[in-house]
């Protein structure tokens, strides 16, 4: 059986139950004896995978992914091979024997330690039965005043160590567990003392990156009990601290789906994140990110989110790991400091699901994370020795961000500092700014006169069907031609325009937006786009922006200009509140406010085909600036490759811009 489980495995499985398990099932669109879903392994904008019930196999037609239930379960959810076999063995209820399996294919704690791992194993499922019985009826009650419902419980396989200390170990030795075993396993500190280390206390099995419980966690439910709130599983051959993120077996299986994963402290605030509906997440329970960790994370290839305790503690750690991670070249972002609550389980006690989900929506770069740091709840940092420290502090993180992270944050730092761009420029990497402006050679020219061809309506590009008061948006898009563009094309500005007005109007195509990770380039629209995106953050049930919310937005863009106006904010560091420092022109504004006032005379815009292709020209833009811009900086743009090359992203642009 050891060379073809794998075969048998795949033969037996369904494939449809397999997909439909890891993406849902409400994914999987029928189309005759087929289903169709969106790819989850490329930027899939069309469903382009077919699922094949007949012959047992997926293929995706746009990026050639393909194969049987248990590759697809592989590449999904960043599995191992035995893992994979053994997931799709348990979705399609197929029994499995790996006791023929080689040990050269199988290399795992199981096959070194299989009498501790059973240990273990037998020993979690007999707390969970305990916490069952009426034994486990404080312990029941104690999770329900938590919000803690069955399902989660199941979800943590969370248990209940019984009073009598001798029980679980009886137990485990009627099964025939030898002493030898349950001490090397760490259920037992000697073979003298055989009593559970554990007693009364609420159960959190921890598991490998493989899901073999290694260890356990008792917490106890009431304050009279003796010991720490929490008392911890000695270090074993099977359990060793460093190398291990609680939940990390379960977070992988959606790390294809959501691109991302957040590290939290401990266990409950990963069952908080759990509840809120966000399986994405793993605990360092105490530790520091270590090389191990680092390891595996590098190997997910997704944005890692740092969400330590928002305490003083929480937040240095935040701060000591960003070396680690750029040094291992792991994409990642901080979540906003936050003085409301500790942490995410409070937050979710305190305030409900909706604030967890806004406060942990916004994210930092490593480089605005370290300006909140020394802002220590400022809003501006005007010390010279202070401004020295920090921009030191950022070089590393600053050199790690793309040339679009770049010049949006070298705009904040300078609204912070007061200091010019240029200036800070110089002193985070060394560089001359103006090796970083067009060159005369440069496709940006200032084009402050319309031709005849550009004064035509801008209009069917996005905008399609039936609408009201078009004509004024027209008027509008045209006046857009008369503004000072920076070196930006008029008609990318115009493109800007409209899928504001989309993403205003509806919450599906923002949604859209924000997952292709667009920026818009024309600095009002960018920091409109930002507004917009904290509406959303903050009120995920919106389906649009109504008239009220937008006369809130003309409030914001009309706050004091003053720099020297200091508020008091819950949050240590607020970017939306960079608004009031963009000084924007008088006609900048009136852009603004007129975009706005178009908004609330429902002006129709939404095409959802068209709009896909405006945030996709948008978005093939953006790749140019930063390609242009890289090239003009290191002196390359006159190489006849990267003449080739920008000529090709020209070319793939639907818009004739240039």
């Amino acid at each position: 059986m050891a060379d073809n489980i794998f075969k048998e495995v795949a033969e037996k499985s369904d494939i449809v139950k397999v997909v439909s398990y890891f993406l849902g099932a409400q994914q999987l669109k029928r189309k005759g004896k087929v289903y169709y879903s969106l790819c989850p392994f490329h930027n899939d904008h069309h469903p382009s995978m077919r699922i094949d019930p007949e012959r047992n196999i997926y293929k995706c037609f746009t990026c050639g992914e393909g194969g049987n239930a248990i590759a697809f379960a592989e590449k999904y959810a960043h599995l191992t091979p035995i893992e994979a076999l053994k997931k799709v063995a348990e979705i399609c209820s197929i029994p499995l024997n790996l006791k023929e399996f080689s040990q050269s294919k199988v290399k795992t704690l199981k096959d070194e330690y299989p009498s501790e791992i059973k240990a273990l194993s037998k020993l979690s499922e007999f707390y969970e039965l305990v916490l069952k019985t009426s034994d486990g009826a404080d312990a029941r009650e104690y999770l329900k005043s938590r919000g803690i419902d069955e399902n989660i419980t199941q979800h943590f396989h969370i248990g209940f160590a019984p009073n009598n200390n001798k029980q679980s170990i009886e137990m485990l030795r009627s099964n025939g567990f030898e002493i030898a075993t349950l001490e090397k396993a760490g259920i037992i500190g000697n073979s003298f003392n055989l009593v559970d280390r554990y007693e009364n206390r609420l159960m959190f099995p921890i598991t490998d990156n493989y899901g073999n419980v290694v260890g356990f966690s008792g917490r106890k439910i009431k304050p009279e009990q003796s010991g720490g709130k929490y008392i911890n599983y000695p270090e074993t051959p099977l359990f060793v601290k460093n190398r291990i993120m609680y939940h990390f077996d379960k977070a992988k299986e959606t790390l294809n789906k959501d691109k991302f994963i957040y590290l939290v402290e401990g266990f409950m605030d990963v069952i908080a994140f759990v509840r809120a509906g966000i399986n994405s997440v793993a605990g360092l329970m105490g530790t520091a990110l270590t090389d191990e960790h680092l390891q595996t994370l590098a190997n997910l290839k997704v944005q890692v989110r740092l969400a330590l305790d928002f305490d003083e503690a929480g937040q240095l750690g935040e701060e000591r790991a960003i070396e680690s991670l750029l040094k291992y070249h792991i994409p990642f972002k901080i979540v906003r400091p936050y003085k409301k609550a500790k942490d995410a389980d409070e937050i979710l006690t305190r305030f409900g699901k909706k604030e967890l989900l806004s406060v942990y929506s916004k994210l930092l770069d490593p480089v605005l994370f370290l300006l909140a740091r020394h802002l220590h709840g400022k809003q501006l940092l005007n010390d010279s020795d202070e401004i020295e420290k920090y921009l030191s502090s950022a070089k590393s993180a600053f050199k790690s961000l793309s040339s679009i992270e770049q010049s949006k944050d070298l705009k904040t730092i300078s609204q912070v500092t007061l200091l010019d761009e240029e200036v800070i420029l110089k002193v985070l990497n060394g560089k001359d700014v103006t090796q970083n402006k067009p060159t005369n050679n440069s496709d940006y020219k200032p084009r402050k006169y319309l031709s005849n061809e550009e004064k035509k309506p801008f209009l069917n590009f996005v905008v399609g069907g039936k609408y009201k008061n078009i004509n004024n948006f027209a008027e509008y898009l045209n006046e857009l031609g008369n503004i000072e563009t920076y070196g930006l094309p008029v008609k990318m500005i115009k493109l800007e325009a409209q899928i504001l007005m989309v993403i205003m109007e509806n919450r599906k195509a923002f949604d859209d937006y924000f997952l292709r990770h667009i920026t818009l380039f024309y600095q009002p629209f960018y920091q409109l786009a930002a507004m917009i995106d904290e509406f959303y953050s903050a009120n995920p049930e919106a389906t649009c922006l109504e008239n009220e919310d937008i006369d809130n937005l003309l409030m914001s863009i009309n706050m004091n200009n003053d720099h020297n106006v200091v508020e008091d904010s819950d949050d240590a560091f607020d970017v939306s509140d960079f608004s009031k420092f963009l000084n924007l022109s008088p006609a900048q504004k009136d852009l603004i406010y007129k975009l706005l006032e178009l908004r609330k005379q429902n002006v129709n815009l939404y095409d959802p085909i068209a709009f896909k292709d405006a945030l996709e020209t948008e978005k093939i833009f953006i790749e140019y600036v930063d390609f242009q811009r890289k090239v003009t900086a290191d002196g390359t743009i006159d190489n006849p490759e990267v003449k080739l090359r920008l000529s090709q992203y020209k070319n793939q642009l639907k818009l004739d811009i240039f």
